[in-house]
């Protein structure tokens, strides 16, 4: 493989530097909420998971078209059970978070609809 166009190495800088920066904006005197010590233990995970030549391959338009087709099939299988997720969470969801929930259903169907209309 090729090495790295300028924009994959922007892409690669500027998606390690959102996850430092969601590992340090608590203040260091106080003590770590939950949502901080889980997006701590899964930092080495998503190194790992950025580091993915799929990644750089789809920032740089070098994937293979049948590689991208293949991902674009499971991404859709993917977003559609999402979806199906998110509306149960909202079906059995009390209060304020339920249109919100609600919300990021209709755009994940209206993304999948819009992929292979």
């Amino acid at each position: 493989m090729a090495e790295p166009g300028p924009d994959v190495q922007q892409y690669e800088t500027s998606l390690e530097k959102a996850l430092e920066h969601t590992l340090f904006l608590r203040k260091k005197d106080q003590p770590m909420s939950f949502c901080d010590a889980i997006w701590e233990d899964v930092a080495p995970l998503r190194r790992a998971i950025l580091a993915q030549p799929l990644l750089a391959e789809l920032a740089d338009v070098s994937l293979p078209p049948e590689s991208f087709r293949h991902y674009m099939l499971q991404d859709s299988l993917y977003l559609a059970e999402y979806a199906r997720v998110l509306a149960i969470a909202a079906a059995r969801a009390h209060g304020r978070g339920t249109p919100r929930i609600l919300g990021r259903c209709q755009f994940l169907l209206r993304q999948h609809a819009d992929l292979f209309a």
